[in-house]
């Protein structure tokens, strides 16, 4: 059994670690307004708060996208060609003439 001063340090400590969680939750309660405005401004929900973004920027995000869109059907394809396995030609367009490249295989680009 635990002797008196095991005991004593054992509430000592819990004592201890109840007033940090009392700690803690008022921190996130002053913290908790600063989280659900940042959410809004990133939903784009506006409000007195919200930050407006420039039209470049806007536009720049907007082409982002759709390059990182690209980017991933482009990484699709590669991936699912260099699956097929390497070793026929394969045609593609480069200007207005075919040109064959041997590394794929079974595939015909536009």
């Amino acid at each position: 059994m635990a002797s008196s001063s095991n005991l004593d340090d054992f509430v000592r400590r819990a004592e201890a670690a109840e007033e940090e969680v009392e700690d803690l939750l008022k921190e996130l309660e002053e913290l908790e307004p600063q989280v659900k405005a940042a959410a809004e401004r990133r939903k784009g929900g506006g409000g007195a708060e919200a930050e407006e973004v420039p039209e470049e920027l806007a536009k720049l995000r907007t082409e982002n996208s759709k390059l990182k869109y690209r980017l991933g059907i482009l990484q699709r394809a590669t991936e699912r060609e260099l699956a097929r396995g390497k070793g026929g030609e394969v045609a593609t367009m480069v200007g207005s003439s075919v040109t064959p490249l041997p590394y794929l295989s079974g595939w015909v680009g536009v």
